[in-house]
């Protein structure tokens, strides 16, 4: 007797949509939010650290609450992520991936803007290759370092796109898509201690402050 075939189902809007939340600056709430990924899913595959706080600040005026949450969001919540992750992992005989999202300015392309944001991210950066031995086997760590890809402070869309053009060897900026293949390669299971810039050349082209402010418009009113 022949078989019939099923149709193909497609995923819910609940499942494509489900999500699990948290204040990342509260370390109490992380391990939380591991659990909960585990109770409504029952397993994490993937990890992507791309949570972050960013404004502009310099030394030595920082304001140290905005420098402590800086560096709450965006290098210690991806640890703890991490650690929570790791251990849930093991104890299930599984093995997962986790990619932390950088920036390129980390690749030897440092100015002097964003203070805060900039430390947690070097930290973030150079503490990728330590997390992906200090995993291993049961986890690999691997982290992607994006250049210029949204508005921010006062750009206007003129700025941003102007930006955009100056700030590349290619005059184009890499997008978001460019990141999420990125970090889809990165979950491969060849890949562990990888740092992968996707840019489009812009760590390149040394620079002394954000391209934010260093490139505007032509008829910029800025």
């Amino acid at each position: 007797m022949p078989r019939r075939r099923r149709p193909v189902r497609s995923p819910s809007a609940d499942t494509i949509r489900s999500r699990c939340s948290a204040d990342l600056s509260d370390a109490a709430q992380i391990t939380a939010l591991i659990d909960q990924v585990y109770a409504r899913f029952g397993r994490l595959d993937v990890l992507v650290n791309n949570a972050s706080v960013f404004w502009q600040d310099h030394f030595p005026s920082f304001d140290l609450a905005a420098f402590d949450q800086a560096w709450a969001v965006n290098c210690r919540a991806p640890i703890l992520l991490t650690r929570a992750f790791y251990e849930r992992a093991r104890a299930a005989g599984a093995q997962g991936v986790v990619v932390n999202v950088v920036d390129q300015k980390i690749k030897e392309n440092f100015h002097r803007d964003h203070f805060s944001y900039t430390v947690a991210k070097a930290a973030l950066g150079n503490l990728t290759q330590m997390l992906a031995l200090s995993s291993a086997p049961v986890l690999r760590v691997n982290a992607v370092f994006p250049g210029l890809m949204l508005p921010s402070d006062d750009q206007t869309q003129a700025d941003f796109e102007h930006a955009s053009r100056a700030s590349t060897p290619l005059a184009r900026i890499a997008g978001p898509d460019d990141v999420a293949s990125a970090i889809l390669m990165l979950t491969g299971n060849a890949y562990n201690g990888v740092d992968f810039v996707v840019d489009a050349g812009q760590n390149l082209i040394r620079v002394d402050q954000d391209v934010l402010y260093k490139h505007r418009a032509p008829d910029s009113k800025h």
